[in-house]
């Protein structure tokens, strides 16, 4: 007799493979995970967001928001999608196949695709275009369709990366109602 486990609607098994999800985490019920997906301890996945771990691997770190409609994915066998911790990826952001380090900001409607790095403590802002296997240096503050390094981050910008992730690990604890940690006043 095989046993068959109950997934939540929003999880799925892909060839085998179960997502792996931290008992913090809060996943939105319109939300689809799929296949192999790890995702760290508080972190938040929010409405009509995909990760689709079906053609590779997705890893979300530990206090990582990603919000509404954005889309993960991969090439397979030439990528795979490596989400760093307290990242805040942006409404409706395509993330491809992308490393992307620790405490950085993914403004709204960006696009980063196969093999590119985005460098730990770096800004990109809304709507930028990182084409495939370009690296972009730790700490850099970057927009534009193609993109551009426009300067270093500075202390704002590091307070509004620092703001963002707080601010949804608390909405979060919110809706998984359990007593939030405030994320603090905004810069």
């Amino acid at each position: 007799m095989t046993v068959q486990t109950v997934l939540p609607p929003y999880l799925e098994a892909f060839d085998g493979f179960v997502p792996e999800i931290d008992p913090t985490v809060f996943v939105h019920r319109t939300a689809a995970v799929i296949g192999r997906v790890r995702i760290g301890a508080d972190a938040s996945i929010w409405p009509h967001v995909t990760l689709r771990g079906d053609e590779g691997e997705i890893e979300v770190g530990p206090a990582t928001n990603i919000q509404d409609n954005s889309v993960v994915h991969m090439t397979g066998g030439q990528s795979h999608s490596r989400i760093g911790a307290r990242i805040t990826i942006g409404h409706a952001c395509i993330i491809h196949g992308c490393i992307i380090e620790d405490d950085c900001l993914i403004g709204m409607g960006s696009t980063i695709l196969d093999n590119a790095v985005i460098g730990r403590g770096s800004y990109i802002g809304a709507g930028t275009l990182i084409p495939g296997n370009k690296v972009i240096p730790p700490g850099s503050f970057v927009f534009g369709n193609p993109f551009k390094i426009h300067r270093p981050v500075n202390a704002r910008d590091t307070a509004w990366i620092d703001y963002a992730w707080r601010h949804y690990r608390e909405v979060a604890a919110k809706y998984r109602g359990v007593t939030p940690i405030p994320a603090g006043p905004r810069p």
